[in-house]
């Protein structure tokens, strides 16, 4: 079986996909409640898993 490749998100997209603004994702990172990017340069991307980690703790509270 072939596993599929991750898919990453850009800043603005997260906000999208999670309803927030940039500077709510970036205060939940600092407090630890969604991982932080992963960072390549200036290049900062969150993977898919990311997000969805932080949607199940969600759903859980």
């Amino acid at each position: 079986m072939i596993k599929q490749a991750e898919q990453f998100y850009k800043a603005p997209e997260i906000c999208r996909i999670l309803k927030m603004s940039r500077a709510t994702l970036y205060r939940k990172v600092s407090r630890k409640e969604i991982d932080p990017p992963l960072k390549n340069g200036a290049m900062a991307r969150w993977p898919e898993s990311a997000i969805v980690r932080y949607q199940e703790r969600l759903k859980q509270e």
